[in-house]
């Protein structure tokens, strides 16, 4: 869910009884506009009421007006205190939410699974990934650690860092960004793309790099080595009836990697498909499932096995 900067601050004003006619206006045209946006209003006004026991709903525009005229006698000082007070309180029921979804574990299961943290951060886990939020997220850093696939849209902040910890001591750290994280255990490669903004992608080695919208960078875990050169990585393979034992001489030559098979004339067997821009993770099982064939990795290689083709 996408929430404006501005409506926390004047939700905190309605509810204090401060906005004026037009921002109550704004405030209920926002509510209208999707279902998500007044269910985000009910449960800050839900969650408000626990602290002061007063019911509150969704704005209406003429309540809002005749609530102005009442207070037309009182004092600017004291409206932008009590507002002030409101938007404080407000922050601290953030605050507090947010701290209860510190120390969790978000695991997608077969479907994509989107998540909101109270910072307003979004992220979208692909199936199978595993997202846990650090115990002490949102005091003194925001920090969660990926295992797999998912986008981040991240809510800035400058006092307050979002970095996200891919395993094997490398990192991510937010700078004011959208971007997409690939970190899966079995696979050597991190790769990264950045959509909006600037991330600074880094290791515990001291390797870094600062990656803008539209860039993108792979990291090789078992060399420490950050690759940004396009061709270097975004490849296509187009393979049509093509011996296993070529398109394996192909694989190795791109990823730089070593294949056997098991036995060796399973190469024989022939293949029809395409790859763009794919892990090689991805590639050995698309591979194995094709021929009905199985793969291990062992020792820095991959081995495929299978029975001869007839």
């Amino acid at each position: 869910m996408n929430v404006p900067s501005n409506i926390d601050t004047l939700i905190a004003k309605y509810l204090s009884g401060e906005a004026l006619p037009h921002e109550a206006i704004d405030l209920e045209d926002w509510c209208n506009q999707q279902p998500e946006n007044r269910n985000y209003y009910n449960e800050m006004a839900k969650t408000l009421s626990l602290i002061d026991g007063k019911k509150r709903s969704v704005p209406l525009v003429s309540a809002s007006y005749r609530q102005l005229q009442h207070r037309i006698g009182i004092k600017r000082t004291y409206r932008a205190m009590i507002a002030a007070s409101f938007i404080a309180i407000l922050s601290l029921v953030i605050f507090t939410m947010n701290e209860k979804q510190a120390g969790k574990t978000i695991i997608a299961g077969s479907q994509p699974l989107e998540h909101q943290l109270m910072d307003l951060t979004r992220i979208k886990l692909s199936p199978g990934t595993r997202l846990e939020i650090d115990p002490n997220y949102g005091k003194e850093s925001r920090k969660v650690s990926l295992t797999g696939e998912a986008t981040f849209d991240v809510k800035h902040d400058e006092t307050n860092k979002f970095i996200i910890h891919a395993g094997g001591g490398v990192y991510l750290e937010d700078l004011g960004t959208q971007f997409l994280v690939k970190a899966k255990p079995d696979s050597d490669t991190l790769f990264v793309i950045v959509s909006e903004g600037i991330v600074r992608l880094f290791d515990e080695s001291g390797h870094e790099i600062i990656l803008k919208a539209g860039e993108k960078a792979w990291y090789i875990r078992s060399s420490k080595q950050i690759i940004t050169d396009l061709d270097t990585r975004v490849v296509k393979f187009n393979f049509n009836n093509t011996r296993l034992d070529e398109v394996i001489r192909l694989l190795s030559q791109t990823y730089d990697i070593k294949v056997e098979l098991e036995p060796a004339m399973i190469g024989e067997c022939k293949l029809t498909t395409q790859f763009f821009d794919e892990e090689i993770a991805t590639i050995m099982t698309v591979i194995c499932e094709t021929l009905d064939f199985s793969y291990e990795y062992h020792n820095n290689k991959y081995i495929i096995k299978g029975k001869p083709c007839q």
